[in-house]
């Protein structure tokens, strides 16, 4: 298990454990995220951030000194039902509940999943939203299918008649993650068509 020592105070320094791949496939991780999000009661386009305080999180902002060179979001898990999203002064609402999203994915793929799941002996966890790999990967599929359910988004998705900026604002995100979670789909938005 890959491990990461972050110092907590000169006399204490507590061993964290970073991501490490699930191995399930997306749509694993997709219906996965859509449990979970039912089960918090969470409705596509609601307040995520009162979901992860129910979920014994919270989400603190770090001012950077160059936010623009600076991924925001990490997350910071001292135990089930305690943890901390961190997000950049600097972004927007939109982009601030993705993230949100993601590094929820993370508490419960990354550190719920492998303890409840696999039995493995995980206390503290430390995940840096920097990087492509497999643990972004699947963080990401979890935030895009929590916040943006497959049928709901299908079904809004085509009733907006491909609109992306409608469709943003009846789930609450930006339109960047609408076109990407419809590409994903292999649904066709107005974009798309003038590109052709």
């Amino acid at each position: 298990m890959n491990q990461s020592h972050v110092a907590m105070s000169p006399a204490q320094a507590i061993e964290f454990s970073v991501p490490e791949p699930t191995g399930l496939r997306r749509n694993d991780v997709e219906a996965l995220a859509e449990n979970i999000a039912a089960q918090m009661g969470y409705l596509p386009g609601a307040d995520i951030f009162s979901a992860v305080v129910e979920a014994g999180g919270r989400v603190d902002y770090k001012d950077y000194w160059d936010s623009k060179n600076i991924d925001s979001g990490s997350l910071v898990v001292y135990g089930e039902g305690n943890f901390e999203i961190f997000l950049s002064t600097e972004t927007s609402h939109l982009r601030d509940k993705f993230t949100v999203a993601h590094e929820l994915g993370h508490y419960v793929l990354h550190y719920l999943y492998p303890r409840q799941v696999l039995s493995k002996p995980i206390n503290y966890l430390k995940a840096d939203r920097y990087g492509t790999n497999k643990t972004e990967w699947e963080a990401n599929w979890f935030a895009a299918a929590f916040l943006m359910p497959k049928r709901k988004f299908t079904n809004d998705f085509r009733s907006a008649q491909g609109r992306i900026r409608e469709v943003s604002e009846l789930f609450g995100v930006s339109e960047s993650a609408v076109k990407i979670r419809a590409r994903s789909l292999g649904l066709t938005h107005k974009d798309d068509e003038k590109e052709e």
